[in-house]
């Protein structure tokens, strides 16, 4: 049955160690141009991916941890390479089980000495951001919460991401505009949460949520849709990070932006509370006029994670 990996980095890194070294150990030559034959090795170094993935758990793992786990394993399977006929027994991953747990504690060891001297290995991703510069012009209802923006992203790093953005209402004298900034992330770990009535205005990072490998391709800047507002499904009921009203007079200019995490904006009293790797960080805002609907224009917004 198809296996979910538990953090995707490591699994692919001890699988790309295990199978290169399967297929080509020491004091052999790989020649053989028939791709079916190496099913038995895929097998057996999926094996050992997997006992490998289930001995770091869902933990991040830096650029220092997956090039160590890959090089182990493939130092380890060309020193002991194992007799075709063979293949089939150790396609099982509980024959790899004391041996993943000895190289997981292993590399572990390293990253607790470079701890010790201060150094952080950089992050084992690139940059992850979303951003946007759109005048598509949207139509909030009066006085009902329009959400009318949304940035998602999912963590790959620190989880602490920093987000802002800056709109234009056209409202005028008599209208009071409230807004809101709010933070979710997913009900249930590993089902991203989705958006309902939005259009995509700038795209972001695509992203992996964990636990469960599931691909996320739709990160990006979202606007609402025909004045109906976003909606949300599968998230968090979410945490105000900003609300305020304002007495228009004219065009008005919205803008804000703050470091956030899991549930708050950040620095937080004792905690960053930053969302967890492979889980969504969303932002929305929402706007409410006392009068009537105002058509906004000119919306710029920008949402990218802290590497450290």
């Amino acid at each position: 049955m198809p296996y979910l990996p538990l953090n995707v980095s490591v699994y692919t890194a001890a699988f790309a160690g295990a199978m290169a070294a399967m297929c080509n150990p020491v004091g052999a030559a790989i020649i053989d141009p028939a791709t079916g034959d190496y099913a038995p090795y895929a097998a057996a170094a999926a094996a050992w991916a997997q006992a490998i993935d289930i001995a770091w758990t869902a933990s991040p793992a830096n650029s220092y941890d997956l090039a160590c786990l890959q090089n182990v394993s493939t130092q380890l399977h060309n020193a002991h390479p194992i007799a075709p006929n063979a293949l089939p027994a150790y396609s099982t991953v509980a024959n790899w089980t004391i041996y993943a747990q000895a190289v997981v504690a292993a590399v572990r060891q390293g990253d607790v000495n470079l701890g010790t001297q201060n150094i952080t290995p950089p992050s084992s991703v690139g940059a992850n951001r979303a951003d946007c510069l759109s005048s598509a012009s949207t139509t909030p209802g009066a006085a009902a919460t329009t959400i009318v923006l949304a940035m998602k992203l999912i963590a790959k790093t620190s989880g602490i991401f920093h987000v802002g953005y800056s709109f234009i209402v056209n409202a005028t004298a008599a209208d009071v505009v409230t807004t809101e900034a709010r933070i979710y992330t997913d009900a249930v770990p590993g089902t991203p949460l989705t958006l309902g009535n939005a259009t995509l205005i700038g795209p972001g990072s695509n992203g992996v949520a964990l636990p469960g490998n599931v691909p996320v391709i739709n990160n990006g800047i979202y606007g609402e849709t025909a004045g109906t507002g976003i909606t949300i499904a599968g998230a968090t009921v979410g945490y105000i990070a900003d609300n305020k009203a304002v007495v228009a007079g004219g065009a008005m200019a919205v803008n804000w932006n703050a470091l956030v995490g899991k549930g708050q904006i950040i620095p937080s009293p004792l905690n960053e509370n930053a969302v967890p790797i492979g889980q969504t960080c969303l932002v929305t805002v929402s706007l409410a006029n006392t009068v009537a609907a105002r058509a906004l224009g000119s919306i710029t917004a920008y949402m990218f994670e802290l590497n450290n």
